[in-house]
């Protein structure tokens, strides 16, 4: 494995690890941070939910990946960021906004199918 492909692995490595963690939190945590919200009626807590390293890659980093994975990573990131700026503006009642957050889980989670099927053909070949 050259220097090339090793630093590609890392990258694939920390996006993977990201991406599933940022979904676990989204879809894990769904009844805590709505139920917060709803006793609370605070949104402090979402930055913590939606926080990813993601965001932090620089172009040179993203430039070596896939075109494909990178069209897949933006839909994940930016349909992530979409849902974070629903929950910081919405006023909906808590049961249409549980409603609408698990139609966002569930588009998360395809995208994330997708992420992982791109990643693990580059980690392999």
């Amino acid at each position: 494995m050259n220097e090339q492909s090793v630093y590609l692995h890392r990258i694939l490595v920390v996006i993977k690890l990201d991406a599933d963690r940022l979904f676990e939190r989204i879809s894990e945590r769904y009844p805590e941070y709505i139920g917060i919200y709803s006793l609370k009626r605070t949104r402090d807590h979402f930055s913590r939910i939606f926080d990813n390293r993601f965001s932090q890659l620089e172009i040179r980093e993203l430039a070596v990946i896939a075109p494909e994975l990178n069209v897949a990573l933006d839909n994940f990131y930016s349909l992530s960021e979409q849902m974070n700026w629903y929950l910081y503006t919405t006023e909906d009642l808590p049961q249409a906004m549980s409603d609408r957050v698990l139609r966002y889980i569930s588009e998360l989670k395809s995208m994330l199918e997708t992420i992982n099927i791109h990643i693990e053909a580059e980690l392999s070949s």
